[in-house]
């Protein structure tokens, strides 16, 4: 589970710490975002796709076809890529991600600085080792003659798996990341045999982010179409899985949904499915293609196998939970599932229903003031007592972080827009018009 996220120069954020801890400085079972339009919410999540992403770009470029979506594209061009899109407009300073973490109950932490050509110029990984947090590895410097290594000493130099690391980092951090290199060399090697602290918390940290899931801009990044695809034949019990866990909670969530089901067709050895919905129309019971169903309930769709996840006890991260569901449904279904889950669930949300419920502890507020953003959860910034109806304080702007509009007049914004029309096209209309709306501003 996370406990730490540190960011500076990234997206939106100059500098932002986000801490996830609680009692006794355990991780956060849960924690909700809450701000206002472009505050930032989604660059948060974005900074934990980055994470992900750092940790494939050698695999990517050597194994892997680049995604429909062009997704991938930033990532073929390696970490340099991948931070180019990420490091804040105009800006020439050190972009740092910074993130600790529990995996399989040791504590962890790695970083990761890029400077102002959006190079990676370091990288490090730190784990608990008996009582201590202990260096797994440390990497600094551009060029092999101008770098600086530092390795855990159990990392044994007579394994041709530890050989074909040191070979690849010689040739090629910097435009990957020693993770994305250890990543892809384990794939390429026997390593059943291996062992050893360093290597052991390499691998540990690897899985850990293996069960880190992120639902961002619609897509969850692995796993399996819920909506439609192709799959081999041999996993058609997968679909029947999924068939009856939808039914079960569309059913219990919907008035409507009798039934959930594939429609499977046979392609050789594969098996093309599409999810329907059985649902009452016109009061009578029809199929409907999930292709012709509301965003919310497709939306739902989404989160349906991330709930599950959680309850496992994986990491989900999910920006904007509440897209197109109803800020009732959401509520109670997240009342059933968040305090039951094994794992960790982060995510963002303007359903400030949810605060009438959330723990004062697990409910952040992301604030902004001219160009500084802070981070923190309503029960440190302000008193809580129990009855507090902490969604109208919220609104009422106790916490900040909400909206406010300083001049809106459509009637004006349309003079305007007609000034602007009836100008000579070369720059902004100086009118009347346009000048009694500064003089409102």
């Amino acid at each position: 589970m996370f406990k730490k996220v540190v960011l500076d120069n990234f997206k939106s954020f100059g500098h932002l710490e986000l801490d996830l801890t609680g009692v006794k400085d355990a991780p956060l079972g849960h924690a909700a975002i809450f701000g206002e339009n472009g505050s930032g919410k989604t660059n948060i999540v974005e900074a934990f796709r980055f994470l992900l992403d750092s940790t494939r770009t050698l695999a990517l470029q050597e194994d892997g076809p680049i995604g429909e979506s062009g997704h991938d594209c930033p990532l073929r061009e390696g970490l340099k890529g991948l931070a180019g899109e990420s490091r804040t407009i105009g800006s020439d300073g050190i972009m740092k991600l910074a993130f600790t973490f529990t995996a399989d109950g040791r504590d962890a932490a790695y970083s990761m600085y890029f400077d102002g050509t959006d190079t990676l110029v370091s990288e490090c990984l730190e784990c608990r080792m008996g009582k201590r947090m202990t260096t797994v590895f440390s990497i600094s410097g551009k060029g092999e003659n101008g770098r600086s290594e530092r390795f855990h000493r159990s990392f044994r130099n007579d394994t041709v798996l530890w050989k074909d690391i040191r070979k690849r980092i010689g040739s090629q951090w910097g435009t990957h990341s020693a993770l994305s290199i250890f990543r892809h060399e384990r794939s390429q090697h026997d390593t059943g045999s291996v062992n050893g602290a360093g290597i052991d918390a390499v691998f540990r940290t690897l899985d850990y982010l293996d069960d880190v899931r992120v639902l961002l801009h619609g897509r969850v990044e692995g796993g399996m179409d819920l909506e439609s695809g192709v799959i081999p034949s041999d996993r058609r019990n997968v679909l029947d899985g999924y068939g009856i866990v939808l039914t079960t909670f569309f059913g219990n969530t919907s008035s409507d949904i009798r039934r959930v089901r594939y429609d499977v067709e046979e392609d050789r050895s594969d098996l093309r499915y599409n999810l329907v919905f059985e649902k009452r129309v016109g009061g009578i019971y029809r199929d409907v293609p999930v292709q012709r169903e509301a965003l919310g309930t497709r939306n739902l769709l989404k989160l349906v196998p991330l709930f599950m996840d959680y309850d496992s006890g994986k990491v989900v991260v999910v920006d904007g939970i509440d897209t197109g569901i109803h800020c009732r449904l959401l509520r109670l279904v997240l009342d059933e599932i968040l305090d039951r889950g094994k794992g960790q669930m982060l995510f963002t949300t303007h359903n400030t229903s949810l605060l009438k419920s959330l723990d004062p502890r697990s409910a952040y507020i992301l604030r902004q003031s001219y160009d500084l953003k802070d981070i923190a959860p309503i029960s440190s910034l302000a008193r809580n007592r129990r009855n507090d109806d902490n969604e109208e304080r919220y609104l009422n702007g106790i916490f900040a972080g909400i909206p406010y509009i300083a001049f809106l007049d459509m009637g004006i914004t349309n003079e305007i827009f007609d000034e602007a029309l009836e100008g000579d096209g070369q720059g902004e209309p100086e009118g009347p018009r346009t000048r009694r709306c500064r003089n409102l501003l």
